[in-house]
């Protein structure tokens, strides 16, 4: 048999609403109580939980009907205590009308909801129930939605959340957004002979109930229905701590089907480089970062391994002479100058010799006689000395010399003399003396 609850002030509100099509309700869960005392509808109007709590019980079953929606649940007495008797019942519904709003800007002075029907269908289509909304951090005049530091979808102005702001956000400002749920309906049946369950039948093991909650349009009304079977309060508690998977859930069911199970130094990304060197940018992919970082590694080895001056350096900036260029004699002041640049080729020179140039016009030296001598250049022959004993200087006899160059003395009586040779004939040496 179905129970009928009646509405508390927040049930009331809600349904409001619901009727004027700006927030769809969304019922959660429900909760059990063992309060004995009987409470009337002023005090339900205030009442925000059970008067004395016992357990919350999932939803199994919504059926909504002609003016009314009708809520099961499955509960057990097992982890209650045998003198217990549960006689209150409480039904929750998401509150999205007075979510917990945190600032943490120095702009936003005020933060509220704004549309709630934007506000719930968010809410509803992402199944959010804590979130945060950061400004900036994906590109300029974006607000990112976050649930559980994963990004879930971007949206130019908060008001497009549902929510509007006094202030002007700045690049790092967020908002932390909690919505709980606030009990929506309630009955108390103490005062009645048989409760929901008494502790007259504490070996009961699972126990059903059904409430109804009457309603003018169903449309705007939706339940978290539970598909799963009830368990006690022990065995759920463990099921919940469990860390080694017992659902067997796999990587690909919760988005990670293409994450490579491997450590974070032995990943292998795949990218392809870029086209022209670009700087990074805050929010790109990790296949377009590596794609920039390989164009500018590929681009520095390239310029790393360049000879062929890519700055184009002049030698006067790096304080250095050009290929061709002119020195004069003052400036040249160390080392030998060869001959083709108008030097000797030579560091010294012995003293007291004869320098000439030989036949391939480069300075040689003479070195001096150790005795008296003739200096002598003989046609194409390089110079040399004679010394001048070794030189005839006259002939002598009553036959001229063959040798022209020579001074003759003819012994000739008579006519000889000492003579030379005037290039036709020989002549007698002009002597003159005086007394």
């Amino acid at each position: 048999m179905a129970i009928e609850v009646q509405l508390t002030g927040f049930g009331k509100e809600m349904m409001v609403h619901a009727l004027s099509n700006q927030t769809p309700i969304h019922f959660t869960r429900m909760a059990l109580g063992s309060g004995t005392t009987d409470v009337d509808i002023s005090q339900i109007e205030n009442l925000v939980q059970p008067i004395s709590g016992l357990d919350d019980c999932p939803i199994i079953d919504f059926q909504p009907g002609q003016n009314y929606v009708q809520l099961t649940t499955e509960c057990s007495n097992q982890d209650l205590l045998d003198d217990v008797n549960c006689t209150e019942i409480g039904l929750y519904a998401e509150d999205p009308l007075h979510p917990d709003l945190e600032i943490n800007s120095s702009t936003l002075s005020d933060l509220h909801v704004s549309d709630a029907t934007i506000f719930a269908a968010m809410l509803r289509m992402y199944n959010l129930t804590t979130y945060t909304l950061a400004y900036g951090d994906y590109d300029d005049d974006v607000w990112t939605m976050y649930l559980d530091d994963e990004r879930v979808v971007f949206f130019r102005s908060a008001d497009e959340f549902g929510m509007a702001y006094v202030g002007t956000p700045e690049i790092g400002d967020t908002i932390s957004i909690t919505v709980h749920d606030a009990l929506f309906a309630y009955v108390n049946q103490a005062d009645i002979p048989e409760p929901i369950y008494s502790r007259a039948s504490n070996k009961l093991q699972k126990h059903r109930i059904v409430i109804v909650v009457a309603v003018d349009d169903t449309e705007t009304i939706s339940a978290e229905v539970s598909d799963t079977t009830y368990v006690p309060r022990l065995e759920f508690t463990a099921h919940k701590n469990a860390t080694n998977n017992p659902h067997g859930v796999t990587k690909d069911q919760v988005g990670l089907g293409n994450v490579p199970n491997v450590s974070t130094n032995n990943q292998t990304p795949t990218f392809t480089i870029a086209s022209s060197l670009t700087a990074l940018t805050s929010g790109e992919t990790l296949k377009t970062l590596f794609g920039k970082v390989a164009k500018a590694v590929q681009t520095l080895i390239a310029h790393l391994t360049d000879k062929s001056n890519p700055h184009g350096v002049t030698c006067a900036q790096v304080g250095a002479s050009p290929a061709t260029h002119n020195h004069n004699a003052s400036q040249i002041n160390a080392g030998v100058l060869a001959v083709a640049r108008g030097g000797t080729g030579r560091e010294s020179w012995t003293s007291n010799t004869i320098v000439y140039v030989d036949r391939n016009g480069y300075p040689s030296s003479l070195d001096r006689p150790s005795e008296a001598s003739f200096l002598v250049c003989d046609g194409d022959n390089a110079p040399y000395f004679r010394s001048v004993t070794s030189i005839p200087v006259y002939a002598y006899g009553t036959s001229a010399p063959v040798n022209t160059n020579l001074l003759w003395v003819d012994t000739t009586p008579l006519t000889g003399g000492l003579k030379y040779y005037n290039g036709s004939q020989w002549l007698h040496v002009p002597v003159a003396y005086t007394t």
